[in-house]
């Protein structure tokens, strides 16, 4: 009965993990640009995967994370600052 009672939580926990990380389809997506934050943003901006708002760049050498989809600035990618500790530690951009 324990087994049973933890798979199924455990199926439980990575489906909402996985709906959770889905993007949305941007095809049933109406953009409105005035609902959309305006950031400030020093390293200038990118539009979200629809096209709509605009989302910061991760600055070089400032902290980001691959898991929250942090986009760095061209020539530059996330990397762990040590490759000892798990990557939602984060990195560096």
């Amino acid at each position: 009965m324990n087994v049973a009672l933890v798979a199924l939580l455990l199926s439980a926990v990575a489906i909402t993990s996985a709906s959770g990380t889905t993007l949305i389809d941007c095809s049933s997506f109406t953009c409105t640009p005035d609902r959309c934050s305006q950031p400030q943003c020093p390293c200038g901006t990118y539009k979200d995967h629809c096209g709509c708002c605009d989302l910061c760049y991760t600055c070089p050498g400032a902290q980001c994370n691959l898991w929250l989809l942090d986009v760095c600035t061209e020539n530059h990618k996330c990397v762990l600052e040590d490759p000892d500790k798990p990557f939602e530690i984060g990195g560096v951009g």
